[in-house]
């Protein structure tokens, strides 16, 4: 549905982008995001201490990434199968047309071509690949929930988040695009 919608919203748009914008509108952060600005969330039966944790989270980092973080939240994942399970009824019941009309409503704010960017491993490992920079990932995920960036045997990015691997991989991530920023002046 997204893919159409994009596809013929955005002609000259190629594949690539076009699907890094659909991804940042139906991803699981920007799912979750729609459940718990329409509350959904308050209506989830559970018995998982570590649910209403991970919403509390997800609300600060909806303060600090108002749009999409791109991977520097962790969002949890029974959020947005809320808002999945809610568009799917609604495409049973009415097809298509309406459905899209309903998600697009549901959705707001899309992520459209003027906002979108890339997640911070994307981005930093475009950057370097243009620039010529190579660098070194330490993995101390496992015993610390480490990400550590070398350049040059220098440490120039660190990510930590233990509940996952990829969170923390691109926290590191935007912490050495950062740096690098300030190296060269990107």
């Amino acid at each position: 549905m997204f893919a159409k919608q994009h596809y013929f919203s955005y002609p000259k748009m190629n594949s690539g982008e076009l699907t890094r914008l659909r991804a940042a509108n139906v991803d699981t952060e920007a799912l979750a995001r729609v459940a718990f600005k329409h509350g959904l969330h308050r209506f989830l039966r559970h018995e998982d201490p570590s649910l209403n944790e991970r919403v509390q989270e997800l609300m600060e980092g909806i303060k600090e990434h108002p749009l999409h973080s791109h991977g520097l939240i962790n969002s949890p994942k029974i959020l947005a199968d809320i808002v999945e399970a809610v568009v799917g009824a609604v495409y049973v019941d009415t097809g298509l047309h309406e459905t899209w009309e309903v998600v697009k409503n549901l959705l707001q704010p899309l992520t459209t071509p003027e906002n979108l960017s890339l997640n911070p491993m994307m981005k930093l490992n475009e950057t370097c690949q243009k620039m010529g920079i190579k660098l070194e990932y330490k993995n101390l995920w496992i015993e610390t929930g480490d990400i550590e960036i070398y350049k040059d045997n220098e440490l120039i990015g660190k990510g930590n988040y233990k509940k996952k691997k990829t969170t923390a991989k691109n926290k590191a991530a935007a912490d050495a695009y950062e740096n690098l920023v300030k190296l060269f002046g990107i």
